[in-house]
Formats: C-alpha cells, structure tokens, sequence
C-alpha cells in the first residue's frame, strides 16, 4: 500500500485470487489488543531497534484530519527494489487511511531513518505474492 523513500510500499491485505464470499469487515482491535501494538514502538524508544528492525518497521504518518504525527509498527517484506508493509485491518487502518491521504511518510528500519512517499499496490496478484512471502518470512 505505501511507498516511503526510494521504495517502501505497504499493501492492504491482499485479496484471494479466486472469488469467495463477502467477509464481515474485520473488528477494531480490542483493548488489550491495541496496548500489544505499542510493545514494537516502544522497542524503538528503548535502544532495541536493532532486534525490532527485524521483525518490524515504524511507519510515521501525517493524521489525515489533524495532521498530528501518528507512528505504528508494521510488519514488512523487503524486495530488491522496495519494502511493503501490510494493513493487517485492511483500508480500514487508520495508519493506511492517513498515507493515502498524505503519502509523505517517515520509516525507521532497525537504526536507519528515511523520508519516503506511501503508494498503493492496486495489483490483487502482486499483493498475494508479497502476502505469501510474509507468511514464509523471507524476502521477496
């Protein structure tokens, strides 16, 4: 779904490429759900972005009403050409809504920080590829 530098791309959650039925749209997350989120992050703060870095990314965006700067960790594929991260509550996510808006973003990767613009992968099969490999944890 989102590009943030020379490549960082984040990709709602692909969709099956054979046709199934319509799904109930995915529910927010609970409380303690979203208190779990926020371990990633705080790694980040703590001098543990090298061991988070390898599992997550921080995506900063720009709040799409108040412009407010909002940081998540998302979980990535890394290709030769561009990084993806994925919207685990599909269009919904606040973060996804907010780069589509204002696709000027920040990423931080393990140490490294870099400015970069968010962009959406529209290509049902390209998301499915990248979500697989997510799934396999290894790179593209």
């Amino acid at each position: 779904m989102t590009t943030v530098s020379p490549g960082l791309e984040a990709a709602p959650a692909a969709k099956p490429a054979t046709p199934s039925p319509p799904q109930p749209p995915r529910a927010r997350p609970s409380p303690f759900v979203r208190w779990l989120l926020r371990v990633p992050p705080a790694l980040y703060r703590l001098g543990l972005a090298r061991q988070a870095g390898k599992r997550f990314l921080l995506l900063t965006t720009s709040g799409r009403k108040t412009g407010r700067r909002y940081t998540c960790a998302l979980s990535y594929v890394r290709t030769a050409a561009a990084i993806y991260v994925f919207a685990g509550w599909g269009p919904r996510s606040d973060w996804y809504r907010n780069a589509l808006a204002d696709p000027d973003v920040s990423v931080q990767l393990g140490t490294d920080l870099w400015q970069a613009m968010a962009h959406p992968i529209d290509d049902p099969d390209e998301r499915a590829r990248l979500l697989r490999r997510m799934a396999e944890g290894a790179d593209a």
